[in-house]
């Protein structure tokens, strides 16, 4: 019985030998995203035409904060008559995918003003995020497709 311990033994030391003791051992870590790794940070877009009056151009300045699955930060819409800054709300990274809204008020006839969302949605693709935005406002969102690039 001792004896074939000993073999047990022996026979386990010389497995344990065999390895290669210069490959580390396989550590389970959570992927990190395309999108998590390089969406932090400031992007523009180039000159968009207004969908409603293709004489008016605007451009986008977008500031970017992750945090995990969430995005946080700031689209600034630059133009030829001013511009302005909204927040970003229920924004959220999935993969290479990025989605988030941002609310504004629109005048309607009469004078009145009506809330709406702006609805973005982005997908990261080297080193671009290729962006459809489009709103909910009652005179009927348009889809406007734009590229947006690091700062």
């Amino acid at each position: 019985m001792l004896a074939s311990a000993a073999v047990v033994a022996a026979a386990g030391l010389l497995v344990y030998l065999g390895r290669d003791l210069a490959t580390p051992a396989v550590t389970k870590t959570t992927p990190v995203t395309a999108a998590s790794r390089a969406i932090s940070g400031k992007w523009v877009s180039g000159p968009l035409a207004n969908p409603y009056d293709r004489n008016q151009q605007s451009v986008l300045h977008f500031e970017f904060e992750e945090s995990g699955e969430s995005l946080f930060g700031t689209v600034r819409e630059k133009s030829d008559f001013g511009g302005v800054a909204r927040g970003i709300q229920g924004g959220q990274i999935k993969g290479d995918g990025v989605v988030f809204y941002t609310q504004g008020l629109t005048t309607v006839g009469g004078g009145g003003e009506q809330p709406y969302k702006e609805h973005y949605r982005g997908t990261l693709k080297g080193g671009e995020i290729e962006f459809v935005r489009q709103n909910d406002a009652a005179s009927g969102g348009l889809p406007q497709r734009f590229t947006a690039k690091p700062e």
